[in-house]
Formats: structure tokens, C-alpha cells, sequence
């Protein structure tokens, strides 16, 4: 744990967690996790629920409820019977009743950013499907209030209260390394997303930081070259990719594309037009998908390794 200032520290959640493979942000989302090792536990089998599927297949054979945290992979929505699907990671679908689905937002827009962020599901097992009894939408909500406070209160910089926030050491090495990644998370004057490409020597906390964007900003994170079919559309099951779900894509070990030269040269013209324009095409559709014409400019952050 970093020295923390003490005009911030009031300010900051004390999280002292031993880490395993949930993200942070998840027993953040649910503040008694933090110290009651029980809770802990069983929202670390919510989580296992949502994202492997040998553990939910087991769990389901021997019983009929299970709780859920995940983000879902895709939606699926057939307007003429009325069902709504989510397909998390465990890949098994958990099917939304109407009165469920209208109660997630205020408005259309409103439900399907909540489809694509993380969500705690207790789901009933009935005639061999799942049904959600229960949604929970984990994003955050922002305190505008509370921020501007903090900015007049705190004697840091900007960049410093956020390196802090990341529960890091905010000297000049880290501000130097981290200054750059935290732009991506901000807007030019313009309103446009920055861009932004950076090298670094092994085991600077790229991966980590990465995972953090995923679950704070709904980013999605790639460890290898994507395929048109995962970065925009799959066109042979009409399922939208990651530009039209996710706000925001990490490209990491970007210094290592060059040894996949046929899917960058497929992705290439795909992704200099869609950060420039925000229009994300592919060249194959079908007849029953095409990709939506819809404007998306979404920031996109390169990592690499320098040599």
C-alpha cells in the first residue's frame, strides 16, 4: 500500500484483499467483502459461476439457484418472441424475463449500456434453462460533487490523485509511466478520443492496468492480435464485436504483431478508419447481418515492450 497523503486518504477505500483471479473492482462493488472473509468467498463462487463453465455445469447438477457475476459476451434479443438472452463467459445463456429487462434502465439506451458492463445475476434453473430472478448492474456512478471537492481540497495534481486512486505510489518514475495511459481515459477539445502508443520495459503493470480499464470503463483487453470477427462482427451469427460493446480497446504486446502479419494486415485499414472516423466495417457480411452504421470513436490504447 502506498503512502497516501493524508488530505486524500479520507477520501480512498481501504482495500487489503489477498489477490486472486476476481477483479478488485467486484469486491469493491460490494463494500462488505472487504472485510467479511464469508461474503468474500461466496461472491468468489458468483464470480467462477459466470466465467467457467465445468463449475457452473457442476454447481447446476446439484442445484436449482446459482449466483452470477459477469460480463455478458453478447446479448441476444428476438424482438418477434420477446426473449432477451445474456451469454456470459461460462457460455451458458441466462434468459431475461420482460418485467426484469425494463427495470434495468430509464430508457432503451440505458438498458443496453447496462447489457454490456458487469452485473450480479441470481439465476433459477427451470426446464433445463436459467432464468434471472435478480439483476444487479456493478458499474459505478460518478460524484461530480465529491470530485470537484477533492480537486480543491487535495493538494495534488490531477495526476497524482489518480495514481494514488490506482493504489500506487504517485513519485515521479510512476507519474512518468502512468501519465500517458491515464490520457487515454480523456477527450481532446475537440470531443475526439486520444490515441495513444506506448513502450516500456517488461513489468511495468501494462496487464494490470489494463484489466483495471476493463472493469472501471468497460474497455475490453487484448493480449493478442483480434480477429475481424471479435474486434467488429460476426457475420455468420449477426453478433456485434467489441467496438460496439465496449468504450474503450487495449492493444497489448502491440511490438509483437508484426509476427502475425496476416490477421494486422486484415485488421489494419479496419482499425486506422475506425479510429479516425469511428466507422468500423468488414468486408464479408450475410443476409441476415450487416455491420450498424454507427458512429463509434472509442479511445484505443497500444502496449509494447521497447528493445
Amino acid at each position: 500500500m502506498p503512502s497516501v497523503p493524508e488530505e486524500l486518504k479520507k477520501y480512498m477505500l481501504h482495500v487489503d484483499i489477498r489477490y486472486d483471479d476476481v477483479p478488485v473492482e467486484v469486491y469493491v462493488a460490494f463494500p462488505e467483502s472487504l472485510e467479511d472473509e464469508n461474503v468474500r468467498k461466496k461472491l468468489r463462487e458468483a464470480w467462477l459461476s459466470g466465467n467457467r463453465y465445468h463449475y457452473v455445469a457442476l454447481k447446476l447438477m446439484k442445484t436449482n439457484v446459482t449466483e452470477m457475476v459477469f460480463r455478458p459476451l453478447r446479448v441476444e434479443i428476438n424482438w418477434r418472441l420477446g426473449d432477451v438472452a445474456l451469454v456470459p463467459p461460462c457460455q451458458i445463456p441466462v434468459l431475461l424475463p420482460k418485467t426484469v429487462v425494463w427495470s434495468l434502465g430509464n430508457d432503451i439506451e440505458d438498458i443496453c449500456r447496462t447489457f454490456n458492463d458487469y452485473l450480479y445475476v441470481r439465476a433459477v434453473k427451470r426446464e433445463k434453462k436459467l432464468f434471472a430472478a435478480e439483476i444487479k448492474p456493478l458499474k459505478a456512478t460518478v460524484d461530480r460533487e465529491k470530485a470537484r471537492e477533492i480537486l480543491d481540497k487535495v493538494p495534488l495534481s490531477p495526476a497524482e490523485i489518480l495514481v494514488y486512486g490506482l493504489g500506487i505510489e504517485a513519485n515521479a518514475k510512476m507519474l512518468q509511466l502512468y501519465i500517458p495511459r491515464l490520457l487515454s481515459w480523456f477527450k481532446g477539445e475537440d470531443g475526439r478520443p486520444l490515441h495513444i502508443a506506448q513502450f516500456t520495459l517488461p513489468n511495468t503493470g501494462k496487464t494490470t492496468f489494463g484489466l483495471r480499464c476493463e472493469t472501471i470503463w468497460n474497455w475490453e483487453y487484448f493480449n493478442e492480435v483480434p480477429t475481424l470477427p471479435r474486434l467488429v462482427m460476426d457475420a455468420r451469427g449477426g453478433r456485434l464485436g467489441s467496438v460496439f460493446l465496449r468504450d474503450g480497446l487495449i492493444f497489448d504486446e502491440f511490438d509483437k504483431w508484426g509476427l502475425m502479419r496476416n490477421r494486422v494486415e486484415q485488421l489494419y485499414e479496419v482499425l486506422l478508419t475506425g479510429m479516425e472516423q469511428g466507422k468500423w466495417t468488414r468486408g464479408t457480411t450475410s443476409a441476415f447481418a450487416s455491420v450498424p452504421d454507427i458512429p463509434r470513436l472509442i479511445p484505443v490504447l497500444f502496449f509494447g515492450e521497447s528493445h
